[in-house]
Order: structure tokens, then sequence, then C-alpha cells
């Protein structure tokens, strides 16, 4: 049984149509095309397949086809929960976070699972049984089933959303010194993808998780929210085209410079007091592991301009800076009578030295002597100042 459409509705679903077109184009292309990310634009392909199987779901609503195709009811909503962890997959290994697919990665399947636990009766039930059972109004809005189901595509999408999100920050923060016009307009595009989605989740499940909201809203809003995918596989379309090297070779981020000009007086004092504040307030140089590139990183600086910031402020070079902290960890430790209860070994490692060899041969460049030398010392002249307090006492 077909059902007469408005003039609206038929022209949005031949808009829809173009995009079903469009995204099914792009997907087959992601997939034969060699690039230097493959896993990245198989995703991005499976995404974009899945926005065609939710127009298509959406013209199957708008024109009322379950009439007479049954047998597809619940089954493409499935799909919607396909949408967010492609795109966060897709985000992830573009942006290097993620080099392949484990095991692990299957996690992302828990929330079509649950569903399908929620559902597994209804699902399963014969096409026109399950007509029957969702023709009735209570059971297609007013089940708790149906709530549960809205509300797994509500939690995921803010999810998934968030987590992205906080990665595309993460990878701006650690390469903004190697950051060109170019990977402004990539990371754009990433943040637009996501603007689209979270609008469609906003509308779409929140107002079927709130019926308050829903009863708000207008139908004309629910022939919006189609266009907005529609728009979403559009967009994508004509930023590969526009943007090729991004699909092809990744995000372009330029080689680090080296041969950069000396920062003014003001930004080196500012970078090295943000740098102090790392080292007393952090404490990183206890990770034995530490590099100038680590530090320049988190400083949003070059290597070489922290280096030249050391030599130019402080008249020193790295290690030493680092070291330099160290020792004076070591020196507490000592003084605290740390070295009565461990070995020079564990005071060492505990100070962010790697081996016992390098804490002496630094501490001796440090303070002239060794660290055995320096706690004899020590004790000598603590002796010295308890016997000159004894001599005192008797003498008075």
């Amino acid at each position: 049984m077909l059902v007469k459409a408005s003039l609206t509705e038929v022209i949005v679903c031949i808009v829809m149509g173009a995009g079903i077109v469009q995204g099914l184009l792009l997907a087959i292309i992601l997939l034969v095309k060699r690039t230097k990310v493959p896993l990245s634009n198989t995703m991005l392909s499976l995404l974009n397949l899945s926005f065609s199987l939710v127009l298509c779901l959406n013209i199957y609503g708008i024109l009322q086809l379950f009439h007479s195709w049954p047998g597809l009811l619940v089954w493409p909503s499935l799909v919607y929960l396909l949408l967010h962890p492609l795109l966060y997959v897709h985000v992830a290994t573009l942006l290097g976070f993620k080099k392949k697919l484990r095991w692990s990665d299957l996690i992302h399947l828990v929330p079509l699972l649950l569903v399908l636990f929620l559902w597994w009766d209804v699902i399963f039930m014969p096409s026109q049984e399950r007509y029957l059972f969702l023709s009735q109004p209570a059971n297609f809005l007013g089940t708790s089933k149906m709530m549960y189901m809205h509300h797994v595509y509500l939690v995921q999408g803010l999810i998934y959303t968030t987590y992205t999100l906080v990665l595309i920050g993460r990878f701006k923060r650690y390469n903004l010194v190697r950051w060109t016009k170019v990977t402004k307009s990539q990371m754009f595009y990433l943040k637009n993808i996501f603007i689209g989605l979270f609008f469609v989740l906003l509308i779409a499940d929140g107002a079927w998780t709130f019926e308050n909201l829903r009863t708000l809203i207008p139908s004309l809003v629910w022939l919006v929210i189609p266009l907005v995918n529609c728009v979403l596989i559009f967009s994508v379309s004509i930023i590969t085209l526009n943007n090729s090297n991004l699909f092809y070779k990744g995000i372009d981020l330029k080689k680090p410079s080296y041969k950069s000009k000396e920062l003014p007086q003001a930004e080196a004092v500012k970078y090295l007091e943000q740098l102090r504040d790392l080292m007393e307030g952090n404490q990183i140089y206890l990770n034995p592991e530490l590099t100038l590139h680590d530090i320049s990183m988190k400083l949003n600086i070059q290597p070489r301009q922290l280096s030249k910031i050391l030599k130019i402020q402080l008249n020193t070079n790295f290690y030493d800076y680092i070291n330099g902290f160290r020792v004076k960890k070591a020196k507490e430790m000592i003084a605290d009578g740390k070295h009565n209860e461990w070995s020079l070994l564990a005071i060492a490692l505990d100070s962010g030295f790697n081996s016992k060899s390098t804490f002496n041969r630094t501490f001796k460049k440090s303070l002239g002597c060794t660290p055995s030398e320096y706690i004899s010392e020590m004790m000598t002249k603590k002796a010295t100042v308890m016997h000159s307090r004894g001599t005192k006492e008797a003498n008075a």
C-alpha cells in the first residue's frame, strides 16, 4: 500500500536520492583508491555507506514504504549505531592515534549488541507480525524498550562526539608548532562533520528520548534532519575533491624547522617561567626518559628554540638543567636521612636518574664530589657540630 506524499516530501526525497548516489560513489572511490592512510579511508568509506543507508531509511519512513515492505522495519535503524564509531575510528587513524584495528576495537560494537539484546524479540519477529506490533502507537512510542534504544543512541553519540573532539584537541596541542593553513582547513572539515552529527543527535534522538520535546518540534523539522545528512555527504565529497592530499596522504603538517629565529626576550622569559613550573610543580624531571622534544611539545615551541632559551637565559644546556633538579632532589633525600634506609641506587632512581653511574658522574660534576663523599662530608660536619655543642655545654 503506497501513501500519497506531499510535494515537499517528494522534493526532500529527491534530494536525499542524490545524497544516496553521492555517498555510494564516494564510498567506492575511497575504497578503490590507493592511499597512505588506507584504514582511515576504509572507515570513511563505510561512514559514507552508512550515511547513504540512513537516507534510505529516511525515504522509507517519509514515504511510509513500511506498509508495502514491512520486513525492513527496525533493522535499518541499527545503522545509526555505526555512524559515531566509524567517524571516531576514521579520525583516530587519520590523525595517527591508531595504526591498525585490534580485537579490543570490538568494544565499539557494544551499543549495537545492547540494542539487539533489548529488541531481540521484535527484530526477529516475522515481518507481518512486527508490522502489526509497531503499528500500535503504544508499542512504537510508549514502550520502555523504544526509550532504552534511543537512550543508547543518545549516550553513545555524546560519548563518541566528546572523545573524538578530545582527540582532535590533543592532535592540535601536540602539533601546534607544525600547523599550516592547509592543516587548519583539514581540521575544520573534521569539526564540521561533528557539528552536523551533533545537531542530528540532539534533535532526533533527544526528541525521541524526551516526549515533551518531541511534541514541541514541528513536523517540518523531521524533513530538515535528513537534509542535514545530505549536507554532510555533499560536504565530505566537496572537501575530498578539494583536499585530495588529506585523504591520500593524511593530515598535512610542515616539517619541524631547526633554523628558527631567536625568540624575543619577553617570550623567552615567559617560556622559561612555564618550564620552571613544569620542573618545580609537576616534577617532570623525575621521568628518566625525559627528552628535549618532550618538553618542547609541552611548551608548544621548537626544540631548537628551547635549547637557545636555556643557553642564552641560563647559560646551560638541556641535560645540565634537568640534572640540576635531579641532584637537588637527591640532596633533599640525603638530608632527610634516606641514605640510612635506601641504597644510593634507590636514591638515584627516585631522583630521576636512570643508572647509578650517571648519578655519580652528574653529582660530582655539580658539587665536586661523589654522593658517597658528600654523605661522608655531611656526617663529618654533623659530628663536628655535635662535638662543638657538647664542648660549649660542658664549659658552661
